[in-house]
C-alpha cells in the first residue's frame, strides 16, 4: 500500500522532481505546501507517513517543524538545506531522528535517504508499540501489587496466597489478573 508524503518547500523549483521521487519511492499521493503554517495544518489534519522540507535555512525556517514533527509523531523527516547550518542545529535534529541532506542531491542519494527515512519510520513505530506494550504491563503490575497488598492487610493473608487469590480468581471469573485487581480496589479501597 502507498504511503502518503508531504512536501513542505519555498519555492517550485523542483518541486515535480521531488514529488517523481516520492513516487519511485513508494509514496503515493504526494501533497506539497509553500509555508510552515500551512505544512503544520495539513499534518493535524491528515495522516502522513514522511515529510519532506527543503527551504533555505533563512531564521531557521523548517528547522523547528521537523524538530516537532520527531519529537511528536512517528512520522519520517528528510530536511533538505541550501547552505551551511550550525553544527550544533544540525547535530541536534540527527539526534532526534531528522536525517538531512545538503543541496545539490542526486537522485540516488535522495532515494536512499527517502527508503532510510521510511526504514527509520517503521522502526520508530515498532518501538512505540512495543514501549505502550511495556507500560500496559508495568501498569497491570504495579495495580496486581496495589491489589495484593489490600488482600494482605484487610483478609490477612500472606503474599503467596494473596497473589493465588487473584490468580484463581482470574481463572474462576475468566478475565484478567487487571480486571480482578480493579475489583478488589473497588470493593476494598475508600
Amino acid at each position: 500500500m502507498p504511503e502518503r508524503a508531504l512536501i513542505l518547500t519555498g519555492t517550485e523549483n523542483g518541486t515535480a522532481a521531488l514529488i517523481e521521487l516520492l513516487g519511485q519511492a513508494g509514496y503515493a499521493p504526494v501533497e506539497t505546501a509553500s509555508r510552515e503554517a500551512e505544512a503544520r495544518k495539513r499534518l493535524s489534519e491528515d495522516t502522513f507517513s514522511a515529510v519532506v522540507i527543503c527551504v533555505p535555512p533563512d531564521g531557521e525556517s523548517g528547522v523547528g517543524l521537523a524538530g516537532d514533527i520527531v519529537r511528536t509523531t512517528d512520522i519520517g523527516v528528510l530536511l533538505i538545506l541550501r547552505g551551511e547550518m550550525p553544527g550544533r542545529i544540525t547535530a541536534a535534529l540527527e539526534e532526534e531522528g531528522v536525517l538531512i541532506l545538503q543541496r545539490p542531491v542526486s537522485r540516488p542519494l535522495f532515494l536512499k535517504a527517502v527508503r532510510l527515512v521510511g526504514a527509520m519510520r517503521r522502526r520508530i513505530r515498532s518501538l512505540r508499540l512495543e514501549n505502550a506494550k511495556l507500560q500496559s504491563k508495568i501498569e497491570e503490575i504495579r495495580l496486581v501489587d496495589r491489589a495484593k497488598c489490600v488482600l494482605m492487610q484487610v483478609l490477612i493473608l500472606t503474599e503467596p496466597q494473596a497473589h493465588r487469590y487473584i490468580e484463581k480468581q482470574a481463572m474462576d471469573l475468566r478475565c484478567t489478573k487487571k480486571q480482578v485487581a480493579e475489583d478488589i480496589l473497588k470493593t476494598y479501597e475508600m
